[in-house]
């Protein structure tokens, strides 16, 4: 039994679409099929899908495709391999541009990471700075409070002022001479 890798039409009139399929010889062009393998619509000439697995596996097989598959099989394996290549280019470029991301996003996070140490000096600088003024002014009130204590020490005790006190100064006062 010799078996044919062909087109079979599906399509209405005057608007063809075929299916690519695996059939005996024997049978009709339109007729009975073993396997379908993919489909192929000439009024868009992108529009070609084929299974190439299956392709090899019936070649494999002893299967023997049509001039008109045989040459869709070549456009497709030729569009798939500028497609490899674009995709190659595109990878190789993405890799490129993906260095320049991560070179840009390591200089962007060492620069942020040197701000932040820079941040933290300058603040480590303030509360020593805020600290060493909060310890001079301590110091300036402890000081002022020990002068207190000490004038408050040298002072004699003095009475408190009476109405009687205060006449009696006045009475003790010496007058002055005329």
């Amino acid at each position: 039994m010799s078996v044919k890798i062909r087109l079979r039409r599906v399509g209405s009139r005057k608007k063809p679409f075929y299916r690519v399929v695996v059939a005996d010889v024997r049978s009709p062009r339109d007729g009975k099929f073993i396997e379908t393998i993919g489909h192929y619509n000439p009024r868009n000439q992108n529009d070609l899908v084929l299974d190439l697995q299956k392709v090899e596996e019936w070649e494999k097989k002893g299967a023997r495709p049509t001039n008109t598959v045989g040459c869709l099989i070549k456009r497709l394996k030729k569009q798939q391999a500028e497609e490899k290549k674009v995709t190659e280019k595109k990878g190789t470029e993405k890799k490129v541009t993906e260095k320049k991301v991560t070179e840009k996003k390591a200089t962007e996070k060492k620069a942020t990471e040197k701000k932040a140490t820079e941040k933290k000096a300058i603040e480590k600088k303030a509360t020593e700075k805020k600290a060493t003024e909060k310890k001079a002014t301590e110091k300036k009130a402890t000081e002022k409070k020990e002068v207190k204590k000490e004038k408050i020490k040298k002072k004699p005790t003095e009475k408190k002022k009476t109405k009687k006190n205060v006449k009696d100064k006045k009475e003790t006062k010496p007058e002055k001479e005329e």
